[in-house]
C-alpha cells in the first residue's frame, strides 16, 4: 500500500471507471485537509491496481478511531473488464491497514451503482464488516445507453410534458468557461437561497475547486441555460468514469417559471451521450423532498431508482466498536437534523403554494 500527494491522487484517479467526487482530492481534501486525509494505492506487480481516499477520526486519549471510505475503494480500470478479485485484494489491504495495523474502525459505503452493488456487499461481509440498513434515502439513476427517442420514451408524462413546454423558451444552454460561470452560478445559487431559504453546503467546495488555477480534469463543468443572454438556471455536473453526478443546482425566479430545469437536464444528457457514461446520478431524495418528483420523471421507465447501499463496518476490539458508534452516531445525526431541517423547510414552501392558490 502507497501513499499518495494531492495532485498525484487526482492524476491517477482518471485511469479509473467508479470515481464519484467524494473520491477527489480537489473536493474531499479541500474540506478536511491533510490531517484527516489518506490517499492509499494498492499495487499488483507494480502497477496500481486499486486506490482509496480515507478519513480518519481519532478520538483523543483512548487512541481509536474510525477511518471512513464514501464510494470506494476504486477497482475498476477503464477499458478493463470488472474483476472482483481487484476488489477483494484491495479490502484485505484495507483491512490490514486500518483495522488490523492502527486499530481503527473501518467503514466503508460502497458506490451506489446497482450493477456492483451485490458483488460488494458479497466481498465485504467476507472480511467481516457488519453491514447497517440504508436510512431509506432513494437514489435516482437516469439510464445513459438510451437512444435519444427511447429516452423521451422514457419519461414521465408530465416531466416531458414540462420538457416540451421549457424548450419553446429557446433557451441558450451549454457549458460554460469558470472564469465567468462560477460568478453567475454563485448569483442563481443566491435568488434560489432567498426563495427557498435553503443554500447548498456543497457549492463552495466546487466553487474554490472551479476557481482553482491548478484545476484538472477532476474538476467539474457549470453548465447554464440563458433567456436572451441572461442566466435562469444552471448545474454543476461531475464525471470522470462511467458515472456522471449532478451535483448542485440552481435557478432564478423567471427559470422556475419558464421551467428552465427541464431544458438544462435534457440538454446535459443529450452531451452525457458522448462520454461513454452509463449513469447519469441524480443524487438522493426522500418522498417528501420537492425534488423527489422531478427526479422520479426524468429517471422515467427505464432507469433505476435504488436504495442507498448503506455502510460496512468492522471494528478491531470493543473500545474499537464503542469509538465507532459514537463516531457514526454523529454524524448520522447531523445528517439526521439537516434532513429534517430540508423537509420541514419545503413542507413550509409547500403550505405557502397552497394558500397563494
Amino acid at each position: 500500500m502507497t501513499n499518495l500527494s494531492g495532485d498525484e491522487w487526482d492524476r491517477t484517479i482518471s485511469d479509473f471507471a467508479d470515481v464519484y467526487y467524494e473520491q477527489t482530492e480537489c473536493l474531499q481534501g479541500m474540506q478536511w485537509g491533510d490531517n484527516r486525509v489518506r490517499r492509499v494505492a494498492i499495487t499488483i506487480n507494480g502497477k496500481i491496481a486499486a486506490m482509496a481516499l480515507v478519513l480518519v477520526f481519532t478520538l483523543p486519549v483512548v487512541k481509536r478511531g474510525l477511518a471512513l471510505i464514501k464510494y470506494g475503494p476504486l477497482w475498476r480500470r477503464k477499458g478493463e473488464p470488472a474483476d472482483r478479485r481487484i476488489l477483494g485484494l484491495a479490502l484485505d489491504a484495507l483491512v490490514d491497514q486500518f483495522v488490523t495495523r492502527e486499530r481503527l474502525a473501518l467503514s466503508i459505503m460502497p458506490p451506489p451503482d446497482p450493477r456492483f452493488a451485490d458483488i460488494y456487499g458479497e466481498e465485504l461481509r467476507l472480511r467481516g464488516l457488519k453491514h447497517r440498513v440504508p436510512d431509506g434515502a432513494e437514489r435516482f439513476l437516469v439510464n445513459m445507453t438510451l437512444t435519444p427517442d427511447r429516452q423521451m420514451a422514457s419519461l414521465d408524462q408530465r416531466w416531458r410534458r414540462n420538457l416540451r413546454s421549457a424548450l419553446k423558451s429557446e433557451l441558450t444552454i451549454g457549458v460554460e468557461a469558470p472564469s465567468t460561470s462560477v460568478a453567475e452560478f454563485t448569483a442563481l445559487c443566491m435568488s434560489m437561497k432567498e426563495r427557498k431559504n435553503y443554500s447548498n453546503p456543497v457549492w463552495p467546495l466546487f466553487e474554490r475547486a472551479l476557481s482553482d488555477s491548478r484545476s484538472t480534469e477532476t474538476s467539474s463543468i457549470v453548465v447554464l441555460a440563458r433567456e436572451n443572454g441572461t442566466p435562469v438556471a444552471g448545474a454543476v455536473v461531475f464525471q470522470i468514469g462511467d458515472t456522471a453526478y449532478y451535483a448542485v443546482g440552481a435557478s432564478s425566479d423567471r427559470g422556475v417559471d419558464i421551467k428552465a430545469g427541464y431544458a438544462l437536464h435534457w440538454w446535459i444528457i443529450d452531451w452525457l451521450r458522448g462520454r461513454q457514461c452509463h449513469w447519469y446520478d441524480l443524487g438522493e431524495a426522500t418522498p417528501e423532498s420537492g425534488l423527489w418528483q422531478f427526479k422520479k420523471g426524468l429517471v422515467g421507465k427505464e432507469g433505476t431508482i435504488a436504495l442507498s447501499p448503506g455502510e460496512y463496518t468492522r471494528a478491531p476490539d470493543l473500545p474499537g466498536i464503542l469509538a465507532a458508534h459514537l463516531l457514526l452516531g454523529v454524524r448520522r445525526a447531523r445528517l439526521a437534523v439537516r434532513a429534517l431541517v430540508r423537509d420541514f423547510k419545503e413542507l413550509v414552501r409547500s403550505r405557502r403554494r397552497e394558500q397563494k392558490g
